[in-house]
């Protein structure tokens, strides 16, 4: 993993950057600080989740969930809370 950055969200799930060996296979993961419901998928404590990026360099998942989205290059990010942007 090449981590590009690393977060805390407010529910304490550790929130990873993992940029990829190449362009476009960007991710975003969380690691669950506990079990329930989170990024809308269900979480166990411990365990590493995509909330972001399909791995795969490309254009697309406009309007689609976020672990489907592909981009076609490395992506810089910053943790927003909702209804800030």
């Amino acid at each position: 993993m090449h981590t590009g950055g690393v977060a805390v969200d407010r529910d304490g799930n550790l929130i990873i950057a993992n940029q990829g060996r190449q362009p476009g296979t960007s991710r975003i993961l969380a690691v669950a600080a506990r079990s329930g419901t989170r990024y809308g998928q269900a979480m166990t404590a411990g365990h590493t989740y995509p909330v972001a990026g399909n791995g795969t360099p490309g254009f697309s998942g406009d309007g689609g969930p976020a672990t489907r989205a592909s981009s076609p290059c490395r992506v810089a990010w910053r943790w927003m809370p909702p209804g800030t942007w």
